[in-house]
């Protein structure tokens, strides 16, 4: 009896089809134009994102400080304002929200926003190198801001910096259950609610906070001069240091914006010396550190800097101030000199020593 015998099919390789169309001969995922962060997907989320690098900065540093930023490299300061890169909170928060960056695709802002930065050739997170060589590509961007508007037109919505280390934006949420995932998008919210509550001043107030105040009768100086202008003077040394009181959300913040040092001269008019009269004020830190200013009396001097004098009749008032950063940087407690020149000699002068600025009470 014979058997009729089945063949075999030949064992065949079924080819899977790629999660997304290729586009042309590329290795690279393509997705829908749709499915790529929208440009005002972006600029919302680096707006929160830097709301809550902003309010780190003044909790830290004050007002008066630069901000770091994840788009235009990672040193940028601005003259006269204090560099970021003083505070090591700035430093911690800076490095942690480009680190979540690089590890998971999102930051705060990008969270809250639903989109995430990934790696063009396979979707996942661009890792720290990449992630840093991004950022400093942004200064690329930030030449007339073209790359920034790149996305609007660009067919994966990409900057310059995205194309050159091969990364995209595209809408992501955390691969996690609905409860958690809301859970971790409201915390985010609420950080950069935080942050961008800390860059509005709810209160403020500006002005003394300590004073000091000193007499004192010159001594005649034996370097010329009879001695009139010195037994008919007084001086009233003054020092004075500002502040700035902010409030923000919960948040008190108090800075001190300068210290000031003025010599107001008084005489008698009949005792003015003859000459070119100047007066100068110096102040000495303890650990040495010195600020001196020098002034022209008013009408009775040939230098460029003077002081308006005033006379009563009777009596000359002059005043040389000494401000600024130098003497800001003195401290609260100084020994101040001042002396009073004919001719560019010193022929009358006075000295208080530790010369105390104690707080205003308010």
């Amino acid at each position: 009896m014979s058997a009729t015998m089945t063949p075999m099919p030949e064992s065949s390789t079924v080819a899977t089809p790629p999660p997304y169309p290729v586009l042309d001969d590329s290795t690279q995922p393509y997705l829908p134009r749709e499915a790529y962060a929208a440009w005002s997907r972006r600029v919302g989320a680096w707006f929160l994102d830097q709301a809550v690098l902003a309010g780190i900065v003044w909790l830290t540093l004050g007002e008066r400080a630069t901000v770091p930023t994840l788009t235009t490299g990672l040193f940028s300061d601005q003259d006269g304002q204090t560099p970021w890169q003083e505070s090591g909170w700035v430093w911690l928060v800076f490095l942690g929200v480009l680190a979540l960056q690089a590890w998971t695709g999102w930051t705060p802002g990008k969270l809250v926003a639903g989109i995430a930065v990934v790696r063009e050739r396979d979707l996942r997170p661009a890792g720290l190198l990449r992630t840093i060589l991004r950022v400093v590509c942004h200064m690329l961007d930030a030449i007339l801001l073209i790359g920034y508007l790149r996305p609007l037109w660009e067919a994966r919505r990409r900057t310059f910096a995205d194309s050159i280390v091969g990364t995209v934006v595209v809408l992501r949420r955390p691969g996690l259950p609905a409860g958690p995932r809301r859970a971790l998008t409201a915390g985010a919210l609420v950080v950069c609610l935080a942050g961008a509550g800390l860059t509005v001043t709810t209160t403020s107030w500006g002005g003394p906070a300590a004073e000091a105040t000193a007499w004192c009768i010159p001594a005649a100086a034996s370097a010329g001069g009879d001695g009139d202008a010195a037994r008919s003077a007084s001086v009233e040394l003054r020092g004075v240091r500002t502040q700035l009181v902010e409030r923000r959300l919960w948040a008190r913040r108090v800075t001190d914006v300068a210290r000031s040092y003025s010599a107001t001269w008084t005489w008698a008019e009949a005792t003015t010396p003859v000459g070119d009269l100047q007066v100068e004020l110096t102040a000495t830190a303890p650990g040495g550190a010195v600020a001196t200013q020098r002034v022209g009396v008013e009408g009775r001097s040939t230098a460029s800097t003077t002081s308006e004098t005033t006379s009563d009749g009777s009596h000359l008032t002059t005043q040389v101030p000494l401000d600024g950063d130098p003497a800001t940087a003195l401290g609260d407690v100084v020994d101040v000199t001042t002396s009073l020149l004919v001719d560019g000699q010193v022929v009358a002068t006075c000295t208080v020593p530790g010369l105390r600025l104690e707080p205003v009470d308010r």
